[in-house]
């Protein structure tokens, strides 16, 4: 009896499991939380990402070499970053530009208006490198709770994360002379779906929307009630559903 039970539990389970995975959920907010202050590591390493690619390309594009990158002002604002600021930059330059470096907040440029400073900070950056300063306005970030009212067996929670903000920068040789200016807005979204049942709690769907996309869901519940993670780097917006092989149509003359 116990085995019978237990095989009809696992196989209730399966298909609303696999109707969490298959079928559209009806998603309703219950909670909205916006937030101003310091950027978020997510949107600026997105911001600067993208920075990166137009400058390589760039570069390419005009036969100059890449250099390494030595930032000499950091301003939010207006105004210099303060300590917690300059360390999500730091982290965001460390996940984006390997050979890129933020000098300590006492040697940065203080206002982006002095030249002679600023142009002493390139002289010191040395014809191997160049010099960069930064300006990052808008940071804002917000949070959105909602539930699948569709999900009629175990509750499907929707958790997302959006950031928003603006980034300037500026590189510029040895002499001063810039040799990229450009001003990129940036929003990436992170969005976890939580699934909470009887026996517990599991990620069924992490999903990155950048300049890099990443998505990572559960497949249909294979027998002996396991799961298969499913890492879709093929994955891009705005595609309506992933390039899996369960949603492709059949091509012509294979029925």
């Amino acid at each position: 009896m116990k085995k019978l039970l237990l095989s009809l539990f696992t196989l209730l389970l399966a298909g609303q499991l696999n109707a969490c995975v298959m079928e559209p959920g009806v998603w309703q907010t219950v909670e909205v939380i916006d937030s101003a202050g310091d950027p978020g590591v997510l949107a600026l390493s997105d911001a600067l990402f993208q920075l990166r690619k137009k400058f390589a390309a760039e570069m390419a594009a005009c036969k100059i070499p890449e250099r390494p990158i030595t930032f000499v002002g950091a301003y939010l604002d207006e105004t210099p970053m303060s300590s917690s600021t300059l360390t999500i930059l730091e982290q965001s330059v460390e996940l984006v530009w390997n050979d890129a470096r933020v000098l300590p907040a006492s040697e940065l440029v203080s206002s982006p208006e002095d030249y002679v400073a600023l142009h002493k900070a390139a002289e010191k950056a040395g014809k191997d490198g160049y010099s960069a300063t930064i300006h990052v306005s808008g940071a804002q970030s917000t949070a959105i709770n909602q539930i699948d009212v569709n999900f009629w067996l175990y509750q499907l929670y929707r958790c997302v994360m959006r950031e928003e903000l603006k980034a300037f920068i500026r590189i510029a040789d040895s002499s001063g002379t810039a040799l990229f200016i450009d001003e990129i807005a940036v929003s990436p979204t992170v969005m976890v779906d939580p699934l909470i049942s009887p026996v517990g709690g599991y990620i069924i769907r992490f999903e990155k929307n950048t300049a890099n996309p990443l998505l990572v869901d559960f497949g249909p519940l294979a027998e002996g009630g396991e799961h298969q993670i499913r890492l879709n780097e093929s994955y891009r917006q705005p595609s309506a559903t992933p390039p899996l092989s369960e949603f492709k149509a059949p091509l012509a003359g294979n029925d």
